[in-house]
């Protein structure tokens, strides 16, 4: 059954429980439809890069069902919103750098970040902190990959087994649905790729690649430290091959085969092909 709900309407800011949503091809209704840019270079925020923007994370973004706007609460309890004509200036105070709340993507849909071989540590000559990348979600949205993440409770449960010391918190992984499914081992999300998921009365998934993971489950956020043991667990224990190389990988993306309402609670079936 789906144990939470996640929306994240700001790319790269912690985002909201929910109880019901309605999915379609583009995913999760107003899930990352908004994101800021970088008022200097035009690219997209992505705390994927951590040293420049890490502080997303200690922001909180939640639409209201009825209303067009999104708000943003700052760590001081301050909440602004997208109709606020000096949002941009708060938001940019706040990350240290100029930046302005978008909701249409650009046509290029540049991001940077970080290069795990070289970022945190020291940089080799000729070699940069990070690399150029390029959102691959559907079109209109501010998704890296997938326009759905999922993770079962199972592999966090082990994971937190396998690492007591760090906490294996659905939040650091961004997922919009917790699936708990007794029958099912841990990580075995791997396996998916093609499976077909039937949630509720009528939404149907076809099932992707496991997720690849990156900096973002390490870095602090409300309640939760920064902790680079998180990653590092990560791929002691569940380091596969993926496009052609190898990486610490936790989740999959899922894709939209049959729109529908879900809710917390509704049952999951999953069909292999």
């Amino acid at each position: 059954m789906i144990a939470r709900l996640f929306r994240y309407p700001v790319k790269s800011m912690r985002g909201e429980d929910l109880l019901r949503a309605w999915i379609d091809s583009r995913g999760l209704e107003r899930d990352r439809t908004w994101a800021l840019a970088d008022s200097q270079t035009g690219r997209i925020v992505s705390a994927k890069y951590p040293r420049k923007w890490g502080r997303m994370l200690r922001l909180a973004a939640r639409v209201e069902e009825d209303a067009p706007n999104v708000t943003v609460t700052l760590p001081n309890g301050e909440v602004v919103s997208s109709q606020d004509p000096d949002i941009d200036a708060n938001l940019s105070a706040f990350l240290g750098r100029a930046v302005h709340l978008s909701a249409l993507p650009p046509e290029e849909r540049a991001i940077e970040r970080a290069d795990p071989i070289v970022s945190g540590a020291f940089v080799p000559e000729g070699k940069r902190e990070v690399v150029d990348a390029t959102l691959n979600g559907p079109k209109g949205t501010f998704f890296d990959y997938g326009p759905l993440h999922l993770i079962t409770v199972a592999t966090l449960a082990r994971l937190q087994q396998l690492s007591p010391g760090s906490r294996f918190d659905a939040a650091r992984f961004r997922p919009n649905l917790l699936l708990d499914l007794p029958d099912r081992a841990a990580f075995e999300e791997n396996d998916w790729a093609g499976a077909r998921m039937y949630i509720g009365e009528s939404a149907v998934l076809e099932l992707d690649k496991p997720t690849p993971r990156c900096a973002v489950p390490t870095l602090a956020q409300d309640g939760l430290p920064q902790d680079q043991e998180v990653i590092r667990a990560i791929a002691r224990h569940n380091r596969i091959s993926i496009g052609g190389g190898f990486g610490a990988c936790l989740g999959a993306y899922a894709r939209v085969l049959a729109p529908g309402k879900i809710e917390v609670g509704d049952s999951v079936r999953l069909e292999r092909p």
